[in-house]
């Protein structure tokens, strides 16, 4: 089975991606390629990377996208969420390139860590086009999403709500009627949301519109949400999505902790780039936990909801 790991990034978000990358390097066994598509920009430091993923038996690609389809090209031209890169909106896109070329493919977010083995072959998509993680923040109802289950009631939508942060997708039942069907998503969604009062998750709310109960549900350890940072599930969680302004660098010793600072050391390793030296900070992030243990009972109470969800017709 021919099977990719895809990231997407413009310029200012290069950095990030060459270390999610390397880290990638450091855990995977299965999945020995690599794509980086680059929007706007060449990367100067791009050669590093290959040179990694020669001497760790990786194939590491980049290729430069200038693919722009006329719902996407529209709907960021619009200036209503001029906040949303051009490369956030282009997931559809690489992926449908894609498939004529693998038969699996796992698009990740550059804000995401692959701590273990992601394993894509051995994924059971049950004949649905893609896997996914349910988004714990708006499932699970936490106060930053109050409205999500009533707008999803009043509009019509089924709440069975995923993060796009990681799509797994298999081509063996991939068509032309997806891309269409992202198309018309985007141009409705462009005029509004039916799931999130201010939307600011444009391309996500499009992928669920577009696969509305027609994605396998994978385990929430698969892509764990940054919401459940401080709980006792983020030690063990084989994905972690740093989502939200604070990423898994710069280093931030009350959010990093070894398990992800050893994991990028390596990472910074393989590119020449000086490890990050914890010192005290080792102390630092558990009095950071024990702060924000009000925030933790309450994610937890969020995840209790969307594991609830997995028995549940969507």
């Amino acid at each position: 089975m021919k099977t990719t790991f895809v990231f997407i990034s413009d310029g200012r978000g290069y950095s990030l991606t060459e270390q999610a990358v390397a880290a990638a390097m450091a855990t995977q066994r299965t999945t020995r390629h690599i794509i980086i598509f680059c929007v706007g920009f060449t990367p100067s430091s791009g050669s590093r990377l290959i040179l990694a993923g020669r001497r760790e038996g990786f194939d590491i690609e980049f290729r430069e996208i200038e693919i722009f389809d006329e719902a996407t090209t529209a709907y960021t031209a619009s200036g209503a969420h001029a906040h949303v890169t051009s490369a956030t909106m282009l997931k559809m896109s690489v992926l449908d390139l894609l498939s004529a070329e693998f038969n699996r493919a796992v698009y990740l977010d550059f804000d995401i860590l692959l701590m273990e083995n992601f394993n894509i072959e051995s994924i059971d998509f049950d004949g649905h086009p893609v896997a996914a993680v349910y988004d714990i923040a708006k499932v699970g109802g936490m106060v930053t999403e109050p409205y999500f289950y009533e707008n999803c009631l009043k509009n019509g939508r089924s709440p069975h709500y995923f993060n796009a942060g990681v799509i797994a997708a298999d081509f063996g039942v991939w068509d032309s009627g997806i891309v269409a069907n992202y198309d018309r998503a985007v141009q409705s969604h462009s005029a509004t949301c039916h799931y999130i009062e201010n939307c600011s998750c444009p391309d996500q709310c499009a992928w669920n519109m577009a696969f509305e109960r027609n994605w396998k549900r994978l385990p929430l350890t698969m892509n764990l949400q940054a919401c459940a940072m401080f709980s006792e599930r983020w030690q063990y969680a084989s994905v972690r999505h740093y989502v939200g302004k604070a990423k898994f660098m710069p280093f931030k010793a009350r959010r990093n902790d070894t398990r992800d600072t050893e994991l990028i050391n390596k990472a910074r390793k393989y590119l020449g780039l000086p490890p990050i030296r914890m010192g005290w900070s080792r102390f630092i992030r558990p009095l950071n936990v024990w702060r924000n243990r009000w925030q933790t009972d309450s994610t937890c109470e969020a995840i209790n909801r969307v594991e609830k969800m997995y028995s549940q017709k969507m």
